[in-house]
């Protein structure tokens, strides 16, 4: 196996409840079995200034107009790419983001109605015009959703009880979204936690065969088993 020498940029996007966390834990585990560099992260909160803004987007202590709600995770995501993001891409890093630009095409743009153009416009500016190589859908309904956020965490964030009676909507933008787009991989969250994980190492895989990589799975690793 060639050493990987390049770096790849990898978004996990899906409602809460779909299985974004157990899939880069499995995936973060695995391909470090294998020698290989990766780091994990997520929007927002990955950086010092992240986690703040984290806390004022799910606190709510104060009413927030749409078009600052945006902002605000325009300003994490900003923030996360100068900090994180390209110094590890410049390494040659695997970089495994929960969440990314769809998010907010799909939150504030489709769900909550700002405007979509002006959304991708913003987000290209505070990702320096870096865009993820691959994008992994995990496709979930839902109830299912729902019943996994009660089941694990038994409450939900003040962000979550926004929408849970419009997740459909979110669900019909993300489909919108990943239609006709070269580097979204689409996997069925109802499918077991390795078989999911198996499926996005394959996506990671075919995006490094044409530079002549091969990265072949670690059977003795253990996987995360629980639905996140």
């Amino acid at each position: 196996m060639k050493a990987v020498n390049n770096g790849l940029l990898c978004a996990i996007e899906g409602i809460d409840g779909s299985g974004k966390t157990t899939l880069i834990n499995n995936l973060q585990k695995q391909l470090k079995s294998l020698q290989l560099p990766v780091v994990t992260t997520k929007e927002p909160g990955a950086t010092k200034l992240g986690k703040k803004i984290r806390c004022m987007l799910t606190d709510r202590t104060a009413p927030t107009c749409l078009k600052a709600e945006f902002l605000l995770f325009g300003a994490d995501r900003a923030q996360h790419f100068h900090d994180l993001v390209i110094p590890e891409l410049k390494k040659g890093t695997i970089v495994i983001s929960d969440r990314m630009s769809d998010s907010s095409l799909a939150y504030q743009g489709f769900l909550k109605g700002l405007d979509l153009e002006m959304i991708r416009l913003i987000n290209n500016w505070c990702m320096e015009s870096v865009q993820p190589d691959l994008v992994i859908y995990l496709k979930l309904d839902t109830q299912t959703a729902l019943d996994r956020i009660k089941n694990i965490r038994g409450i939900m964030t003040k962000f979550e009880e926004e929408f849970q009676d419009r997740m459909h909507i979110l669900i019909q933008g993300f489909e919108k979204l990943f239609q006709n787009r070269d580097n979204v991989i689409v996997i069925d969250a109802l499918e077991n936690p390795k078989t999911i994980m198996q499926q996005a190492l394959q996506a990671i895989q075919n995006f490094y065969n044409k530079k002549n990589y091969v990265i072949q799975s670690n059977p003795t690793t253990q996987f995360t088993s629980v639905d996140q």
